[in-house]
């Protein structure tokens, strides 16, 4: 399978940089869905550095998940955990 150029949030910023997915619009669609399936939104996070996804965290159905929506093409994952860790460096001659 050939991905998209920038589907992994790696790109050149000046050059050939990739579509970006419209936040707002699946941030509105999303809570509408959850709430018509007596459902509850329980966050909404945006891409940040490290990932290039929108991540909505919901209980619907009882059943708890995450949706993914990639920040730059509409591809759309479900998943039941989502553990993200970020590992700090830090300079210090002391160690």
């Amino acid at each position: 399978m050939k991905l998209p150029k920038g589907v992994t949030g790696f790109y050149n910023a000046k050059h050939n940089k990739p579509p970006t997915i419209d936040g707002k619009q699946f941030k509105k669609q999303c809570f509408s869905i959850i709430k018509r399936n007596n459902g509850k939104v329980l966050e909404f996070l945006e891409p940040k550095i490290a990932t290039n996804f929108l991540n909505v965290e919901v209980k619907v159905l009882n059943k708890h998940m995450h949706i993914l929506l990639n920040d730059h093409y509409p591809f759309l994952a479900f998943a039941s955990l989502l553990i993200l860790k970020i590992l700090i460096l830090l300079m210090n001659p002391n160690y």
